[in-house]
C-alpha cells in the first residue's frame, strides 16, 4: 500500500471511503456516481483535518469531486471545487 494515503486506512479503516481513493477504475468511472460523493466528500473532510486544507491529497480529492460534479452536470459546484485545487496547487 502506498505510504501515501496510510493516513487515511489509520483513520477510516477500510470502508467505502477508502475504497472511493483506491478503486480501479474509480467509482465515478463506473457511472456510480451516487455512492461515489458522499465518500469523496468524506475522504475531503478527513484530509482537510489531516494532513490540512492545503496538502496535495486535498488537492488531488478536490479535484476528483470536482470531476464528479462535472459528470452530473453540476459545473457550478465542480468550477469551485477546481478553483481551490488550483489555489493548493499553486502553493505547494
Amino acid at each position: 500500500m502506498s505510504t501515501k494515503y496510510r493516513w487515511a486506512q489509520t483513520e477510516i479503516g477500510w470502508d467505502g471511503t477508502w475504497q472511493v481513493l483506491s478503486s480501479k477504475p474509480p467509482l465515478t468511472d463506473q457511472g456510480r456516481y451516487e455512492e461515489a460523493e458522499p465518500l469523496y466528500q468524506r475522504a475531503l473532510a478527513i484530509c482537510e483535518r489531516s494532513p490540512g486544507a492545503m496538502h496535495p491529497d486535498t488537492c488531488t480529492i478536490l479535484n476528483n469531486l470536482a470531476g464528479l460534479y462535472d459528470k452530473q452536470g453540476r459545473h457550478a459546484e465542480a468550477s469551485s471545487l477546481y478553483q481551490r485545487a488550483q489555489a493548493i496547487s499553486e502553493k505547494t
